[in-house]
């Protein structure tokens, strides 16, 4: 495991040296995806329950999505290149390790009685299977191709690091509802690891780790 992670650590800055802009015509192509389902969700969708609606719409973009980056062919620019199985067990350590952490974190400030936490409620409609499925799979995997691969990759053409993960976590922050303090925290979490490694799935897995952890927190409240 040290041997792969090691390994990694050489391939991530061998790979910060080649990280090439991403195509205007693939970043246009993937908002106008992204706000037709959006569109097409809110008209078609509408009397279904919520965690329905927002599965559907989740699997819906991340089908868009994937078929624009084949047809774009810009997966290893995004930092979507297929680990090897050394590379699968050491994002999977990653994972857990961050998993086991957060919830950690989360069960101590819950014990202070720590107001944070009002907002990092999982909500009753999140529950079972499909709750699981959206909230590890389906949202971190999309949710880090928008606003990572693509509105922090923009902005980064433009501004300087700091300022583009700060404006891109606002960008999450916002789009979960009002902005709050965890969801800003995160977004610059996750854009500093895609920074770090030029690889989205280091942010993905680290989304789906803190996601997970908030549901494990409400098999506490």
């Amino acid at each position: 495991m040290k041997k792969g992670f090691m390994k990694l650590v050489k391939d991530v800055t061998a790979a910060r040296e080649a990280w090439d802009e991403l195509p205007l015509k693939f970043a246009l192509s993937m908002v106008l995806a992204v706000v037709v389902c959006e569109m097409a969700a809110g008209a078609l969708l509408a009397g279904y329950a919520l965690q329905t609606q927002l599965l559907i719409l989740r699997l819906a973009e991340l089908v868009v999505i994937g078929l624009l980056i084949i047809y774009f062919n810009v997966g290893d620019n995004l930092g979507l290149r297929r680990p090897d199985a050394e590379g699968v067990r050491v994002f999977a350590l990653l994972a857990g390790m961050t998993l086991v952490l957060f919830t950690a974190l989360l069960l101590v400030f819950r014990l202070l009685d720590y107001p944070l936490l009002a907002h990092l409620t999982a909500p009753p409609w999140l529950a079972g299977l499909a709750g699981l499925l959206l909230m590890v799979l389906l949202a971190p995997v999309v949710e880090e191709l928008l606003f990572r691969g693509l509105i922090f990759r923009l902005l980064r053409r433009s501004f300087g690091m700091v300022l583009s993960v700060l404006l891109s976590a606002g960008c999450f922050a916002l789009m979960h509802g009002q902005p709050e303090l965890p969801q800003i925290f995160g977004g610059i979490v996750f854009a500093l690891a895609y920074e770090w490694s030029r690889n989205l799935w280091v942010a993905v897995a680290l989304h789906a780790a803190g996601n997970g952890a908030i549901l494990l927190l409400a098999l506490f409240h």
